[in-house]
């Protein structure tokens, strides 16, 4: 659908159920009819999640805000695990005063997925003013409406400042846990890389349930590698509680783990990058997750 037609169906897309649209979406993407009364892939259970679960559920607000899932995360795990934080700004001019002294930082809102940035450097003034408008344009959005999961709504926006881990130079793969756990406690796993966080290409690797060899990619782990993820799988378990299912992200430097953040409605229902064979598989271990 090229760039006018778009602009063109927008405001009347605005005006439309969050359910139509997430239905239009997921037919155009996936080419299958969405499936929410008898969930096949993860993507339908997600979209089962995001109608019947979301609405007014403060633990997955909690969860899916990046601030106050830090104190969640440091009542469960080892506080080791939490990237530093070096400032919290409730507002852009806080920021606008710390700009000329940053370098080496992550800065991102807590309230949703895909705004971030990454300073090298300190900024010229004209950069600073670039981030500054950005920022703002981050805190006035409305999230939930943009990806239509409702419990974003509960996240009241602040802005984030991390310290960034990793060796200049080399991007950080992400390590996302896909955890699924039995009312017995029982607990199955996908592992979802990616590499090249903060490069231009992403590539994939899935582990199902081990890290002696890939089911799809060919993302090869040390035997380091595997040590620190087997915490990763242990650790993302604990912070799953009694939810039966949530994407807990991950990152490795050297033999250090980092908590990235827990994800209860990955991709909006929209993943494409699973593959279908990775996609059923997950659907399959979602229904366990709830009925064994």
């Amino acid at each position: 659908m090229n760039t006018f037609i778009k602009a063109l169906l927008r405001p009347v897309a605005r005006r439309l159920p969050w359910w139509s649209l997430d239905v239009v979406q997921y037919v155009l993407m996936f080419r299958r009819p969405l499936r929410i009364d008898r969930p096949r892939y993860l993507n339908d259970w997600v979209m089962r999640r995001k109608w019947k679960e979301c609405r007014g559920n403060a633990l997955f607000s909690l969860l899916a805000d990046k601030f106050a899932v830090r104190r969640y995360v440091s009542e469960l795990l080892p506080e080791d695990v939490l990237i530093p934080l070096l400032h919290k700004f409730d507002n852009v001019i806080e920021l606008r005063a710390a700009l000329p002294s940053l370098s080496w930082v992550v800065v991102k809102p807590n309230h949703g997925a895909g705004m971030v940035r990454v300073l090298d450097l300190p900024l010229n003034e004209l950069e600073q003013d670039a981030l500054i408008l950005e920022a703002s344009a981050w805190l006035e959005l409305d999230y939930s409406v943009k990806v239509r999961e409702a419990h974003y709504s509960g996240i009241k926006p602040c802005l984030l400042v991390e310290e960034r881990i990793g060796e200049r130079g080399v991007p950080l793969d992400d390590y996302k846990i896909h955890i699924f756990k039995k009312p017995s406690g029982e607990a199955r796993f996908v592992l979802q890389i990616i590499e090249g966080r903060f490069s231009s290409e992403l590539v994939r690797t899935f582990y199902v349930d081990q890290f002696d060899r890939p089911s799809f990619g060919s993302y090869a782990l040390s035997l380091e590698k595997k040590a620190v993820l087997e915490r990763a799988v242990e650790f993302s378990s604990v912070l799953l509680g009694t939810l039966r299912y949530a994407r807990v992200d991950w990152y490795i430097v050297g033999d250090r783990l980092y908590f990235g953040e827990i994800t209860i409605t990955p991709a909006s229902g929209l993943g494409g990058g699973y593959g279908e064979e990775i996609d059923r598989i997950m659907g399959v271990m979602f229904a366990d997750s709830i009925t064994n």
